[in-house]
C-alpha cells in the first residue's frame, strides 16, 4: 500500500477547505445563482409498484469508477495563474466601487487610476498567495497513488450494491437479491434486464459508480475531503424499460492527507465503505422508499431553522444564531441512558396529501407508521461510528437501551416509514436545513432526478436548496442533532 508522506513536499501553507475550492469558476456560479430567480426542480420520487410476490434484483456495474484528486491548484504556476485573476479582480472592485459611489468631477479619472493599480498589486498578491495554495508535485502524486490503490483494493459498485440490498431488505417489503453478474460492464452498455421478469424479478434497480475521489485544499499536508458520486436506474423486466434514474453524491469532513493515509491508508477505505453503505440505502430510500417527499412545514413559524424530517424534541434543539446561519448546539444530558423524543407524523405534512384530503378526506389515509433510530458517535470529522440502531419503533419517545459511554458526543437522527393510501412510504432522515453547506463540484455535478421525460439539474438551481431536505444525499455533520453525555 502506498504511504503518504507530506514531507515529501515544500513546507507551504494549508488552505481551508471551504475557502480554497472556490476557484473563478465557482464564483461565478455563486454569484449567477444569486442574482437570478432559478426555478427549483421538483424534488419527487418514482411511485414504486409492485405486487408483493415479486423480488428486486439489485445488479452492479462490473467497470472501474472513475478516479480524481480535486483541489484548488496542483503546481506552483496554475496556482499562480489562478491567484493573479482573483487579486487583480479583487484590485479592480476597489476602483470601481469608488467611481460608484462618488460625485466629485475628476473621480471618475482618480478611480481608473486606483483600479488600474488594485490590478495590479491585487495580481502580485493574488499570485503569491496561488502559489501558497498549491499542492507540491510530489505530494499530489503521493495523494494520487494513495487514492488509486484505495479504488484498486474495493469493488465499490458491489459494496454498495449489497448495501441497497440490505437496505431493501430490512426496510421494504418485497425480497431483494444481489445479482453480481447481470450488471454493465462497460459505461455505454445497457444489458437487457426483461429475461429476469421470468426468474420472478419485477424491478432491476442497477448500481452504477460514477466517481470517486478527493477534494480539498492545497498545501503540503492539504486537508481532504473523500467524496463518491453514483447513479441507479430503476428498470422494469416486464417490458425492459427505463422507470427512472438518478444521481447521487456523497462527501465526508475533512482530514489532513497524512491522517487519511495512516495505517496503509486504512481510513480512507473506511470512509468509500461508509460512502458506499450510506449511498446504497440512499437509493433504496429514494426509489422503493420514495422519500424524495420532503417536510411540509406550511408555514407555521417557529423558532430556529427549517427541521429536515421530523423535529427533534427532547433534548430540546438549541442554536447558535439566527435561523439564517444557525448551528445546532451539543445539549448536555444528564445519564448515560438518555431520551429521546420527536414529533408525530402528521398526515396533513405529507406533500399534495393536504388539498386532497380536503376534497375527499376518506382518500388520503396513513397507516402502520413506525420510527427509525440512529445514534452515532463521532469519532473524527470523516467517519462517525453507528453505535445504536432501533428499527420500528410505534411510539414517539425512546429511552436508550444500553448505556452510552460518558463525556462523549452524539449525533442522533429518527425517520418514518408509513403505509400511505396503500402504498410504502417514508421521510428523510431527521435534520436541520442550516447551518448552509456548499458541496464540492463532482457532487454538485453527480446529483440529478431524471425519467423517460426528462432530466431536472439541480447543481443550476438556488444554492439553498443544497440542505438534507433538499438536495443532500446526507446530512453533514453540522446539520445533525447533537447531545453530549456526562
Amino acid at each position: 500500500m502506498t504511504q503518504f508522506d507530506p514531507a515529501a513536499g515544500r513546507s507551504l501553507s494549508p488552505r481551508r477547505r471551504g475557502a480554497s475550492r472556490l476557484i473563478v469558476g465557482d464564483l461565478i456560479l455563486v454569484i449567477g445563482l444569486a442574482g437570478c430567480a432559478t426555478k427549483p426542480p421538483v424534488l419527487t420520487s418514482p411511485a414504486f409498484e409492485m405486487p408483493a410476490q415479486r423480488a428486486i434484483a439489485v445488479v452492479p456495474a462490473h467497470y472501474a469508477p472513475g478516479v480524481e484528486f480535486e483541489t484548488y491548484a496542483r503546481n506552483h504556476l496554475w496556482g499562480a495563474i489562478q491567484g493573479l485573476g482573483i487579486g487583480a479582480a479583487a484590485g479592480a472592485l476597489v476602483g470601481v466601487d469608488i467611481a460608484s459611489g462618488s460625485s466629485c468631477s475628476g473621480c471618475g479619472t482618480v478611480a481608473i487610476a486606483i483600479a488600474a493599480t488594485g490590478m495590479v498589486i491585487g495580481g502580485v498578491v493574488g499570485a503569491a498567495a496561488g502559489v501558497k495554495a498549491t499542492v507540491p508535485a510530489q505530494t499530489a502524486e503521493g495523494i494520487d497513488h494513495m487514492l488509486n490503490d484505495a479504488a484498486a483494493d474495493l469493488d465499490m459498485p458491489a459494496l454498495t450494491a449489497q448495501a441497497a440490498v440490505e437496505a431493501a431488505t430490512r426496510f421494504g417489503p418485497y425480497r431483494a437479491d444481489l445479482l453480481a453478474d447481470a450488471g454493465p460492464r462497460a459505461i455505454a452498455e445497457h444489458p437487457p434486464y426483461a429475461a429476469l421478469g421470468g426468474r420472478g424479478y419485477g424491478k432491476v434497480i442497477e448500481v452504477r459508480i460514477t466517481q470517486l475521489g478527493l477534494t480539498g485544499g492545497g498545501g503540503r499536508d492539504p486537508d481532504l475531503s473523500p467524496f463518491l458520486t453514483a447513479e441507479a436506474r430503476l428498470i422494469d423486466t416486464s417490458t425492459g424499460a427505463l422507470v427512472w434514474r438518478q444521481g447521487y453524491g456523497y462527501e465526508t469532513g475533512a482530514r489532513k492527507a497524512s491522517a487519511w493515509a495512516q495505517d496503509g491508508a486504512a481510513p480512507l477505505r473506511q470512509a468509500f465503505r461508509l460512502a458506499g453503505a450510506s449511498v446504497g440505502e440512499r437509493i433504496i430510500e429514494s426509489l422503493v422508499l420514495s422519500s424524495g417527499r420532503a417536510w411540509r412545514d406550511d408555514g407555521e413559524k417557529r423558532a430556529g431553522p427549517q427541521a429536515c424530517g421530523l423535529r427533534p424534541l427532547l433534548p430540546a434543539p438549541r442554536w447558535s444564531s439566527g435561523a439564517a446561519s444557525a448551528q445546532s448546539v451539543t445539549v448536555e444530558m444528564v445519564g448515560l441512558a438518555p431520551v429521546l423524543a420527536w414529533e408525530a407524523l402528521d398526515e396533513r405534512a405529507l406533500p399534495g396529501t393536504r388539498d386532497a384530503a380536503r376534497a375527499s378526506p376518506a382518500h388520503h389515509r396513513l397507516q402502520d407508521v413506525r420510527y427509525d433510530l440512529r445514534i452515532w458517535r463521532v469519532q473524527d470529522p470523516g467517519t462517525p461510528q453507528l453505535v445504536y440502531e432501533r428499527i420500528g419503533l410505534d411510539a414517539t419517545v425512546h429511552r436508550v437501551e444500553q448505556p452510552l459511554e460518558s463525556r462523549t458526543e452524539y449525533l442522533w437522527s429518527v425517520r418514518p416509514r408509513f403505509v400511505l393510501d396503500g402504498h410504502l412510504g417514508a421521510l428523510r432522515w431527521s435534520a436541520w436545513a442550516a447551518p448552509a453547506y456548499l458541496p464540492s463540484t463532482p457532487v454538485k455535478k453527480a446529483v440529478y432526478f431524471a425519467n423517460d421525460e426528462g432530466t431536472a439539474a439541480p447543481n443550476d438551481v438556488d444554492p439553498a436548496l443544497w440542505t438534507p431536505c433538499a438536495l443532500l444525499d446526507f446530512i453533514p455533520l453540522a446539520n445533525f442533532d447533537h447531545f453530549r453525555t456526562p
